[in-house]
């Protein structure tokens, strides 16, 4: 019984004999020559284990693998000993085992690392700039046309106390409300006029100071004082001694610099870690030594059409005043730690056009390119979603090197299909 195995390798088809394999002779007779191994093993491998078995032997070098000779030996180019060829079980990716004698693992400083699991937390790293919380950001107009008086503050970055006069000013129109008001006080039949004259001062924001003048002393209150909603700093003004103003007109900006926000950009592969909340820390060059904690405040919903990153605001304290609006900073956002993360050094990826690969070692001396899906990424470990398990071995050095061979392998098995 005559049984073949034709495999091919490097595009030549080498015919393997398995279990028995019958020659008739000149002399009639059918002798039955044994095979080079049973057929229950050679069952046991696939075709290019069997070709790996019967095939001449193959040594090239690994740095120039148009080097090849058929025993072992040296490059005649580079001086690195020689390694077998050996035709790769493609996996689901194609990609080929290479096979690396231990001297010439030890020659390329090939170095290997075990897969485990262990707690990654990301931090990102970025730049900005220290800005006014504006929600703390008050303008203070006039709520009638009339001619200021006697401004108190007259130099921005003067700061202002909450109830503090920053100035004063005549209105016709408040003067007139204030006589209205008062002769409705004098008639005790006008309850109704006093409701609607005192509701008309209020919402032209007159001061509850002036009104109690007139309820309590009669007294009309010609020029009315400006107050300062809250405490800050004067960052706009808008006024002078005798300027006449209308509702239009920005009288003052007062910003609370108890706290500061700080806006940051963030690069787009950083997006899927940045969350609100997130705890942040700042620091300034203007004041060396100090630091700030604070938090994520607010996403922005779109990325800067010109820079492609996406802008993030922090929110620290300020309670000293030394955080100055404008100041540069330095931050670091530190997000929530991945418990039980399947983790890799990170210098064993090997990046490409498709994504990432690692050079897993299959058994001693045996290597295999792999595909990978990455998690996140810290300055030494990179989080494997797919492609390895805990207590597979990866190659930390000399990847690239084996990577290349694999490659050159597949092409030549493309070729001889």
């Amino acid at each position: 019984m005559k049984q073949y195995w034709t495999t091919p390798v490097a595009g030549v088809a080498i015919l393997a004999i398995i279990g028995l394999f019958s020659t008739a002779h000149a002399d009639g007779l059918e002798r039955i020559i044994p095979g080079s191994e049973p057929l229950v093993e050679a069952r046991k491998d696939s075709p290019e284990q069997h070709a790996n078995k019967h095939a001449d032997p193959t040594y090239i070098c690994p740095m120039h693998p148009q080097v090849q000779q058929g025993e072992e030996g040296s490059c005649p180019i580079c001086g690195m000993d020689l390694v077998l060829k050996v035709v790769g079980e493609g996996g689901g990716d194609g990609m080929p085992i290479v096979s690396v004698s231990s001297s010439t693992a030890q020659s390329m400083g090939v170095r290997t690392g075990k897969v485990t699991k262990r707690t990654l937390s990301r931090a990102i790293d970025t730049v900005g700039y220290v800005r006014y919380d504006e929600s703390k950001l008050f303008h203070i107009h006039a709520r009638a046309s009339g001619w200021i008086k006697d401004p108190v503050v007259r130099v921005l970055g003067d700061k202002a106390k909450q109830g503090q006069r920053l100035a004063s000013y005549y209105s016709p129109e408040i003067y007139t409300a204030q006589e209205d008001y008062l002769t409705a006080l004098r008639s005790t039949s006008e309850r109704q006029k006093q409701v609607d004259v005192l509701t008309r001062l209020r919402v032209m924001e007159v001061s509850e100071s002036v009104i109690k003048d007139l309820e309590q002393r009669a007294t009309i209150t010609p020029h009315v004082p400006i107050i300062a909603p809250i405490d800050g700093v004067v960052t706009e003004i808008g006024v002078r001694d005798g300027m006449y103003v209308t509702p239009s007109t920005l009288l003052y900006a007062i910003a609370d610099l108890s706290n500061v926000w700080v806006i940051v950009d963030v690069f787009p592969d950083q997006l899927n870690w940045v969350r609100k909340g997130a705890q942040a820390t700042m620091q300034v060059d203007a004041l060396p030594g100090e630091k700030w904690t604070g938090r994520v405040d607010y996403i922005y919903p779109e990325l800067n059409a010109k820079t492609r990153t996406l802008q993030v605001r922090l929110k620290f304290k300020n309670e000293d005043g030394l955080l100055k609006p404008n100041m540069f900073a330095s931050v670091k956002i530190n997000n929530r730690p991945v418990a039980g993360a399947v983790t890799i050094p990170r210098e064993a990826l090997i990046p490409s056009s498709e994504g990432y690969r690692v050079v897993k070692v299959t058994e001693e001396n045996h290597y295999k390119p792999v595909v990978v899906k990455v998690g996140i990424k810290t300055a030494t470990q990179v989080e494997i979603t797919e492609g390895l398990e805990v207590g597979d071995e990866v190659v930390l050095s000399g990847q690239f090197l084996i990577d290349s061979e694999s490659n050159l392998q597949a092409s030549f098995q493309r070729m001889s299909q």
